[in-house]
């Protein structure tokens, strides 16, 4: 018989592990603990510490395990396991691209002008809103967000206005304009994220 993985594990909740023979349970708790515990390890080395980590030491565990702990401990252990693994930042990659997106977030805001900056969350909103047919969907299930937010900002740094961007969103979705097409100068320059944060890296130089 395969043996179980701790995502099974997570996903089978209190209610069925407490119904299995204790020895058994055990077992499984100490397999999704000690993957916890490699976890909080490895995001514990990254110089910010990720939300997922923030939930885990804001719960008051500092490491998992099952020597000396009382049922409704374990039971804490357990769902503070099931939001380490259930955020995106619980996992040393998703730690990383979450920490990308905020800079690059953090570089938008402070490098774009007010009217820019209202432009940029005023073209994504209504992508992320739907308000264009099938926006929605085409930016969560094909595109992805953090791709949208670079296209939009690099469009805007370009000079496009907001129905030339909205437009040419609308012409991707619709199969009219390649993703090859909308990408094809990107090899040749350097990335919009690396620009902006080497414009944010050059403000906080010159103000401090």
């Amino acid at each position: 018989m395969a043996k179980i993985t701790t995502e099974e594990i997570l996903h089978m909740g209190v209610r069925k592990l407490r119904r299995l023979p204790e020895k058994e349970a055990r077992k499984y708790l100490s397999q999704v603990f000690s993957a916890a515990n490699k976890r909080i390890k490895s995001l514990s080395r990254l110089k910010y510490t990720p939300t997922a980590l923030k939930h885990v030491q804001s719960s008051g565990i500092t490491k998992f395990g099952l020597k000396g702990k009382t049922n409704a401990e374990l039971w804490k252990q357990y769902a503070a396991a099931q939001d380490l693994w259930a955020q995106k930042s619980g996992t040393l990659k998703g730690a990383l691209e979450v920490e990308k997106n905020i800079f690059r977030i953090i570089a938008i805001n402070m490098t774009f002008t007010p009217t820019q900056r209202g432009m940029f969350w005023d073209i994504y909103s209504k992508v992320e809103n739907g308000e264009i047919p099938g926006s929605s969907i085409f930016m969560k299930q094909i595109y992805g967000s953090d791709n949208m937010q670079n296209f939009i900002a690099e469009e805007i740094v370009a000079g496009k206005t907001a129905d030339e961007i909205l437009q040419r969103i609308t012409n991707m979705i619709e199969g009219q304009e390649s993703f090859s097409t909308m990408n094809q100068k990107e090899e040749e320059k350097s990335s919009l994220q690396e620009r902006l944060l080497m414009l944010l890296k050059n403000f906080l130089k010159l103000k401090y």
